[in-house]
């Protein structure tokens, strides 16, 4: 299943913005895994002092940290 199938299938109600508890909900993983995905370059907005994050860009973020393994032989991807 591709990020954009889980975005249709299971996205919950649009949200303006998450708070990181949130978003670890939302990405079925611990706190610590956000903020090590922060360090990565996951896309965050500072309101002040608090830390938030889109959906929209999340999910694209996620989807560009993808290998690209086209043209390898070992790789199947249909």
């Amino acid at each position: 299943m591709t990020t954009s199938d889980y975005r249709r299938q299971e996205a919950p109600e649009k949200r303006a913005l998450m708070t990181t508890q949130e978003l670890a909900t939302f990405l079925r993983c611990p706190n610590r895994n956000v903020q090590r995905l922060r360090k990565a370059g996951l896309p965050d907005i500072k309101v002040g002092e608090l830390v938030r994050f889109s959906e929209k860009d999340v999910l694209d973020w996620l989807d560009r940290q993808r290998p690209d393994f086209r043209g390898y032989s070992w790789a199947r991807i249909k």
